[in-house]
């Protein structure tokens, strides 16, 4: 959220004068916003399958012959 709320506040920086924010820049900035949260859950997501992955590696190379049928 914090991506969002500096990209508003910049372009009201930028416009003192105008009494609103148009709404093509707002839409902009929400595009940057999601795009950049999207980007982190993904990340968020391969970082826990790669996890999991090496994890069960694990357990299969140092525990494999106790489970075994």
């Amino acid at each position: 959220m914090s991506s969002l709320n500096t990209c508003v506040k910049a372009h009201c920086v930028e416009h003192l004068g105008d009494p609103a924010i148009p709404l093509e820049e707002l839409r902009l900035a929400s595009e940057k916003f999601r795009r950049e949260v999207g980007d982190r859950i993904f990340e968020k997501r391969l970082l826990r399958a790669v996890a999991l992955f090496a994890g069960s590696v694990f357990v299969m190379r140092n525990f494999g012959e106790l489970m075994a049928v």
